[in-house]
């Protein structure tokens, strides 16, 4: 590292932040808005890097018998009817990209094109109407009987998504009853297994694919014993175990864990973000993660 000296300014406004870079008062920015990418790319010494971000948006249902979603065929009827690329594509705050488990590109444990095929073949969730309405009726109800309690923060973002889940729901017959509360009060009130039944959030890693997936799965990270949607599962707690270690972490124990997570439809994955950085013109290479420390980032500059 050559560099003297870094200053490092938190500008929460990314508007204010795109104005640093055009005026030059700045020569990094990360989190810059999309509506900005054209205004920083046309301004002097400095362009646009695209990044994905660590986040994940997924979508939990309660497994707890306090929930209707503890019936597998009502869980299923609500991943088998939204669409991975249709919500991707309402996402108004940057580039949405869909994805296949609860990871992302970032992840070298994602196996995206295999996902996709099994997506393609239904042997993973993909956008069935039809099956999803053929798994409502198996859990017994008729459409507009069965109502839904979504949950999510209160972010923009996730209000929107909230919007687009209830919209694809209610064309399978489900209808969908949306509740966004800040992020300390949030966290209390999924902890009820009575208040929710649908459970919009994220999920991240530093790490792997496989790590994201235990965020939200795995018993140990919950008081009471269970997972953030009260899945009590044996079987699901050996396999998130197996595969976070060094011996287990293998391609065949990951797809055979997703799969399994899929069969008793705990949990999908929605999309990933990808987050523009501006960076001057003579970066000529970079590895940046913006959920790490500035200290973990490198950029080598021309001479």
């Amino acid at each position: 590292a050559n560099v003297q000296t870094i200053e490092i300014d938190y500008v929460a406004d990314s508007a204010q932040r795109a104005i640093a870079i055009e005026t030059g008062t700045a020569d990094f920015a990360d989190s810059i808005d999309y509506t900005d990418v054209a205004a920083i790319e046309a301004a002097d010494g400095a362009h646009i890097e695209t990044i994905m971000m660590s986040l994940t948006r997924i979508l939990l249902c309660n497994v707890s018998e306090s929930s209707v979603c503890n019936d597998i065929n009502v869980r299923k009827a609500v991943y088998y009817a939204l669409s991975n690329e249709g919500l991707a594509a309402t996402y108004t705050a940057g580039t949405a990209v869909p994805v296949y488990d609860m990871g992302n590109t970032n992840y070298t444990d994602y196996y995206e094109d295999y996902y996709k095929e099994l997506a393609a073949e239904g042997n993973i969730y993909s956008y069935d109407p039809e099956a999803a309405s053929e798994y409502l009726a198996a859990a017994g109800y008729e459409p507009g009987e069965l109502t839904l309690r979504l949950v999510t923060d209160s972010s923009t973002a996730h209000s929107d998504l909230a919007v687009a889940i209830q919209a694809y729901l209610l064309e399978v017959g489900i209808n969908v009853e949306i509740t966004t509360l800040q992020t300390n009060i949030l966290t209390d009130y999924t902890a009820d297994e009575t208040a929710w039944d649908l459970y919009l959030r994220q999920t991240a890693s530093n790490s792997y694919a496989t790590v994201a997936w235990t965020r939200p799965l795995s018993a140990a990270n919950y008081t009471w014993g269970g997972s953030a949607n009260f899945i009590f599962d044996d079987t699901l707690q050996e396999m998130l175990t197996l595969v976070t270690t060094d011996e287990g972490h293998t391609e065949e124990n990951i797809k055979e864990t997703y799969q399994y997570i899929v069969d008793n439809a705990y949990a999908m994955g929605i999309f990933a973000v990808e987050s523009y950085l501006a960076v001057p013109d003579d970066v000529t290479a970079m590895s940046y993660n913006s959920s790490l420390m500035q200290s973990y980032n490198s950029f080598t500059f021309s001479e």
